[in-house]
């Protein structure tokens, strides 16, 4: 397996490890609808344009199959943090199929390492609170929350959100 910076060429592989992450995994939390009508060439129009205008911060896991997850991440987006010395994964998804055999430990590994590397002291990210098997994945790569929570509603349904952080 590698992991490597994702290039515009591969947004349609991109979009369907999201695609198919986000119907797998948040059935049950997000509606089905919502589910239902996500697409891999509207998900792929998607990343090219944020990969166009972020190339940095996207990185794709690959194997013998070919791209099986996505990372993005960068300088922490919360208004009230420190962007200079805390840094955030926005995006950790791999394909379901890949599910529990080590690719995700190996590409926060690699969050970790890139963020360090950045001059970040410190790593937050965001999960919905429903989402349990994230959530035992976090914490087990030492991950802790911090109390912070938030609502998000560009999904078809406001969800809630916890915060996870970890010193680097």
């Amino acid at each position: 397996m590698n992991i490597r910076k994702a290039t515009l060429e591969d947004t349609l592989a991109i979009a369907k490890v999201h695609v198919d992450s986000w119907q797998s995994a948040y059935r049950g939390l997000l509606p089905d609808e919502r589910l239902d009508r996500m697409d891999h060439i509207r998900g792929a129009q998607h990343f090219h344009e944020s990969i166009t205008r972020e190339p940095e911060a996207f990185y794709v896991a690959e194997d013998e199959d070919g791209i099986i997850g996505v990372l993005a991440l960068g300088p922490c987006r919360d208004q009230k943090a420190d962007g200079t010395s805390i840094g955030e994964v926005y995006a950790l998804y791999l394909a379901p199929t890949h599910w529990r055999r080590g690719v995700g430990s190996l590409m926060m590994n690699t969050a970790e390492l890139l963020l360090k590397t950045g001059g970040y002291s410190r790593i937050i990210l965001w999960t919905f609170e429903g989402n349990e098997r994230a959530r035992v994945f976090y914490e087990a790569v030492g991950f802790v929350t911090d109390g912070a929570t938030r609502f998000f509603d560009e999904v078809g349904a406001p969800v809630n959100c916890v915060r996870y952080g970890k010193n680097l």
